[in-house]
């Protein structure tokens, strides 16, 4: 859809976002509080030589973070409404985008995947800062950001990677079960 037909672009992104977090709601609605398991769970080999599983479900906490997430994005179409006129659509791209990352991020129960998806919301969040914050030095604070994010990031995947050398796997579940000694 071309950047000039604005308002349309900005309901289809109302109503969208807000469709999202209806349905979030609704599955929020349907979560059995009393079951301490994984719920809408499911397990895909990704990597069977690597025991690498694209894993993943919802507990109470991940439930929480993805309500939170799902309705802080139609607040943020409803504050971009008037203020980006210019660049709306490609401010709602990364959002969308944000959003399918985070969903990702709080859904997966594999360490390997968890990294995956905490390094992409950087990209978005990238081109966010460094394009629609208000300050001046905004190209600075980007830079910032993902440097000290990415460092931390370093520092998690070769922790990632010494958890799989030690026990073989990522999978948080398999990890909780197993057990850890001081040494190497």
């Amino acid at each position: 859809m071309p950047s000039v037909n604005f308002k349309i672009i900005r309901n289809i992104s109302f109503i969208g976002s807000s469709f999202v977090f209806l349905s979030v709601l609704y599955l929020a609605c349907k979560f059995d509080i009393s079951n301490p398991m994984l719920q809408w769970s499911f397990h895909n080999s990704w990597s069977g030589f690597l025991n690498i599983y694209y894993s993943g479900g919802v507990d109470g906490v991940s439930l929480l973070f993805i309500l939170l997430t799902s309705f802080l994005i139609p607040l943020c179409v409803l504050y971009s409404w008037n203020q980006f006129i210019y660049f709306f659509k490609e401010l709602m791209l990364l959002l969308f985008a944000i959003e399918f990352l985070l969903f990702n991020f709080f859904f997966v129960s594999d360490l390997f995947f968890f990294f995956i998806f905490f390094e992409s919301i950087l990209f978005p969040m990238f081109i966010l800062i460094g394009n629609f914050c208000s300050r001046q030095r905004k190209i600075h604070a980007s830079f910032q950001f993902f440097l000290f994010t990415t460092i931390g990031s370093f520092l998690m995947m070769i922790a990632i990677f010494l958890v799989f050398l030690f026990d073989g796997s990522t999978d948080f579940y398999v990890l909780y079960f197993g057990s850890f000694s001081y040494e190497l």
